[in-house]
């Protein structure tokens, strides 16, 4: 799954994945979790500071 959005932004992600609206939603609602969950599934996790980062290039730094 990762690699289906390797090279994109944020926004192209969840476009791609039809989820823009439902991240837009949650942004308006300030929903974090929910905000969280919705980038997960486009491959970014949340670090300790509350920044998203692509899951293959966090592990590929470790």
């Amino acid at each position: 799954m990762v690699d289906r959005y390797s090279g994109m932004t944020v926004n192209e992600r969840l476009f791609a994945a039809g989820v823009l609206s439902k991240y837009e939603a949650a942004v308006a609602r300030e929903d974090r979790e929910a905000i969280a969950h919705i980038l997960a599934g486009v491959g970014l996790v949340r670090d300790a500071d509350g920044m998203h980062h692509d899951i293959a290039s966090r592990s590929e730094n470790r």
